[in-house]
């Protein structure tokens, strides 16, 4: 309840939040929301500031708890999206602002100064978006090449995973630093030049999508760690939340993250969809639930657009299909 009522915590804070939720594929991201400016992740090349907030305690009153903490002075409440900040002549636009009960897409248009052609091989957008509360996450940050390199214009996607509910939650999406990417042929003598050295600030309310499935299991596999009861599983457009139960576990993993040591108690699963192919997710956060039980939360890999949760068609753990449907 802490973390609800102050924010979540700057960048290196949650790192260590990271590494007791199990990790994650993606960037670390996130920062408090209440006080206006949080801390932008450092581009190419570029030292993240290494100052650090002093995080306050928890107040005695429990009817304190649940009050949110204050909108930064100064930026206007969310508001119907496209939104838009011109900062220097250059103008920053979140078109949309759209997710499921774990996973959020921000979709991101940067408009140059008339003149200007935004003809760099690739470019780099220090992005983070603060939400009003959140727990363990994690974000990632995409350019959308539209092929054309002769206009002003040019689009970012960032996907934001969380191991709390963030549906609705509202939050400021601070931007800076535009760069530019120029790619050598052996990728030997790659360069990032500054493009625009200009801070941005967009309130938003993420856009709930509520196509979710929910399957009630309670099916028992026999893994190399004993027994495993597969007790829910819940698919959302854009994350997916499995709770399991057994004497021995003490980890749930992704199938794909085979590249980890192995440990004692630890299951492997994956998820397929209609033809048998696997998923890709990402983002992963373990959290005990009771005794002998675990939940896991993690998001489907770079999945800009949102999926149709009845399509996926099975869990498979430690090797044993488990049909979804």
């Amino acid at each position: 309840m802490k973390r609800q009522l102050f924010g979540m915590l700057l960048l290196a804070v949650l790192c260590l939040c990271l590494a007791a939720c199990g990790g994650s594929e993606q960037t670390a991201s996130p920062a408090p929301l209440a006080g206006g400016s949080g801390s932008i992740p450092a581009a190419p090349d570029q030292e993240p500031s290494a100052e650090e907030p002093d995080i306050p305690e928890a107040p005695d009153d429990p009817a304190s708890l649940a009050e949110p903490a204050p909108w930064p002075e100064g930026i206007p409440e969310p508001s119907a999206l496209p939104v838009s900040q011109t900062v220097e002549g250059w103008t920053l636009t979140l078109t949309r602002a759209e997710g499921d009960k774990y996973c959020a897409y921000f979709h991101l248009d940067v408009t140059a100064p008339e003149g200007v052609a935004l003809d760099a091989d690739s470019y780099f957008l220090n992005c983070i978006p603060m939400l009003e509360s959140a727990g363990c996450g994690g974000m990632g940050i995409d350019m959308v090449d539209d092929g054309d390199k002769t206009d002003n214009k040019i689009s970012f996607v960032v996907d934001f995973f969380s191991d709390e509910d963030i549906r609705g939650a509202r939050g400021v999406l601070e931007a800076a630093d535009l760069r530019a990417i120029h790619l050598s042929r052996d990728h030997q003598n790659d360069t990032v030049t500054p493009v625009a050295g200009v801070q941005w600030q967009l309130p938003f309310q993420i856009e709930s999508l509520e196509n979710t499935v929910v399957y009630q299991l309670g099916q028992r596999v026999e893994t190399s760690q004993g027994p495993v009861t597969v007790d829910r599983v819940e698919i959302g457009p854009y994350s997916v939340e499995l709770e399991v139960s057994g004497p021995n576990i003490t980890e749930v993993r992704l199938e794909q993250a085979s590249d980890l040591p192995p440990r004692s108690g630890t299951v492997t699963f994956r998820l397929e969809d209609q033809s048998g192919a696997p998923l890709s997710l990402s983002g992963t956060s373990t959290t005990p639930k009771g005794k002998d039980a675990m939940t896991l939360v993690s998001s489907f890999s770079r999945q800009i657009v949102p999926i149709d949760p009845a399509a996926v068609a099975a869990l498979v753990l430690e090797g044993t299909r488990v049909p979804l449907g």
